[in-house]
């Protein structure tokens, strides 16, 4: 394996966390589904307002998921010879992760549309004020939010299998990025109970959180290691001087 390999990858993997970032921070409609109406109208008017701005970031959210099977690629090219099921585990995970975060931007182009509509500032006439409009909005806010807690949790599962095999499969990586990325992934593993009560979203927020941690610490110590190390040695020597 070659250094220039190893930058790539890493270059991509870092563009991916960011990408990933924008798109979830300025991408989202933040349109919720609420007991309370009137904030939920409120919701929906803000989002209807910034239009432009989160059609922008919705197609960096789609540009997140190729960026994300790009860095997913590379880090199996990297694994292959070593650890090829956790690096097939890995980029499968990634390529899932792609799919739902595609079609949650997909999902929110059409809540801002609506929202759109609800307000009055759609096509004429159509939608202005009704409820069938905002019902709508808040079943696609439903689903809207199935796909972003899908997407992240196969992110996530997706960087813990890519993280066992760098520090223990090959040895190639520290320990620490490793338990990183394992704790990330333990944490989305729970994803489902997130739904369940408010107090059960935690591992999932915290999982979320120590998955970027993890591509933004993964992505700069593939970069800044390239420019020093030799080619990729995945050697069991190696692996016990870890």
């Amino acid at each position: 394996m070659s250094p220039r390999l190893e930058r790539l990858t890493g270059v991509t993997v870092l563009l991916a966390a960011l990408a990933v970032v924008l798109g979830a921070l300025l991408g989202d409609p933040t349109i919720e589904s609420h007991d309370d109406r009137e904030k939920f109208v409120e919701q929906v008017e803000n989002a209807a307002d910034r239009i432009p701005v989160i059609y922008a970031f919705q197609v960096v959210e789609v540009a997140s998921g190729f960026l994300t099977v790009a860095a997913g690629l590379g880090l199996y090219l990297l694994l292959r010879d070593r650890a090829r099921l956790p690096a097939l585990a890995g980029l499968l995970l990634f390529v899932v992760s792609c799919v739902f975060e595609a079609g949650r931007a997909f999902v929110g182009a059409a809540m801002v549309r609506a929202a759109d509509d609800y307000t009055g500032s759609g096509l004429p006439g159509i939608g202005s004020g009704s409820e069938d409009v905002l019902e709508l909005v808040r079943v696609l806010a439903v689903v809207h939010f199935g796909y972003f807690l899908t997407a992240f949790a196969a992110l996530g599962i997706g960087a813990a299998a890519f993280a066992y095999g760098l520090a223990w499969s090959t040895g190639f990586a520290p320990r620490w990025l490793g338990w990183l990325g394992l704790v990330a992934g333990g944490l989305l593993v729970f994803t489902p109970l997130a739904v369940t009560a408010d107090v059960l979203f935690f591992p999932f927020f915290f999982g979320t959180i120590s998955t970027l941690a993890w591509l933004f610490a993964t992505g700069l110590w593939l970069t800044l290691r390239s420019r020093t190390a030799g080619p990729l040695r995945l050697s069991r020597a190696g692996s016990a001087d870890k």
